[in-house]
């Protein structure tokens, strides 16, 4: 029997994962037309002024392989929901950042927040299709993740014209705090608690020391 968490592609269940799966690339490129005024702001040279880019990017990767073992462990729903709430405090606090080095903290922050919306947007959208569908839906939000490098600097570039670099963080704060209402009341759990239970954190990450470690593999 059919599992009854899967259902046919909703429109609008898909328009939300697609928003949240594009959270990373977004909070990437959104912000790269600001590097320049972003290191006239703080008096510090490009090179510090993109240390907030190599926080970020190590700060998504790190969250990538964090948010798949909890979210078997506790649920897609509450992971998901406590990322992007991380990602639209962190956002905000980029925005008021007082410094390059606050600013590269936050930063990271927010990445690690933006890596469960990326994360759990495709194990959603796996979790609550029929296999069939799930492909398509998976398809759907690549094209989702390709287009938004491509807006994203376009957009930045006119946020910085019309505010400076910390529009671009209060853009992505509003961004962030409307992906997670829409979120809490729109995202069911999809991973059964009986599939919970025979999830263990210590042996999803001693996969991926086994990962490093084997050549074969």
């Amino acid at each position: 029997m059919p599992d009854s968490t899967r259902r046919r592609p909703d429109g609008r269940l898909i328009l939300l994962l697609g928003a949240l799966a594009v959270c990373g690339p977004l909070s990437i490129d959104m912000y790269l037309p600001s590097l320049p005024a972003l290191a006239a702001s703080f008096g510090t040279s490009p090179a510090a002024a993109q240390t907030t880019l190599t926080s970020f990017i190590f700060g998504f990767s790190f969250g990538m392989l964090l948010y798949g073992p909890l979210s078997d462990a506790h649920g897609r729903r509450p992971v998901l929901l406590g990322g992007i709430v991380l990602y639209a405090i962190a956002s905000i606090a980029c925005a008021a950042a007082y410094s390059i080095d606050a600013l590269v903290f936050v930063r990271f922050l927010q990445a690690l927040g933006a890596g469960a919306a990326s994360v759990l947007a495709r194990a959603i959208a796996r979790d609550a299709h029929e296999p069939g569908d799930a492909a398509c839906v998976l398809s759907m939000l690549s094209i989702v993740t390709s287009i938004g490098p491509l807006l994203a600097p376009l957009i930045g570039g006119q946020l910085l014209l019309l505010g400076g670099w910390r529009v671009v963080f209060v853009v992505l704060t509003l961004f962030g705090a409307a992906c997670a209402v829409t979120a809490f009341l729109r995202v069911p759990e999809t991973w059964p608690k009986e599939k919970r239970a025979s999830a263990a954190l210590g042996k999803s990450f001693a996969a991926y020391g086994h990962l490093l470690t084997d050549p074969v593999t």
